[in-house]
């Protein structure tokens, strides 16, 4: 399996794709992997789910590990935050959160 460090991943994603939205790492928390996603001019943001799903896939695909988009955060102006999860990490999230098991997941 292919193993690359995040930044790379999302170098190469930026590079490779000539999307509407930049993807910017946020921060990594714990096992959460934050990135933001930025509108590259004036799109309409209910049209990003496409980019956003195809960044998670090609992030899955290149560190080696599934990732779960878990939570997505409409920030305004073309600007979202994505939290992805490790798959095997799913559950803690659920835990962490107190929530009842698949109440929150996508």
């Amino acid at each position: 399996m292919n193993s690359m460090p995040i930044e790379k991943i999302i170098e190469e994603f930026n590079k490779k794709n000539g999307l509407k939205l930049k993807v910017e790492f946020f921060k990594i928390e714990s096992y959460r992997l934050m990135v933001t996603f930025c509108s590259k001019g004036n799109h309409n943001e209910n049209n990003f789910d496409e980019e956003i799903v195809e960044f998670g896939n090609f992030l899955s695909i290149n560190a080696g590990i599934d990732y779960d988009l878990i939570r997505l955060y409409r920030l305004g102006g073309g600007r979202f935050v994505g939290v992805f999860v490790p798959d095997s990490d799913r559950m803690k999230e659920v835990i962490d959160f107190g929530f009842e098991p698949f109440d929150m997941l996508l």
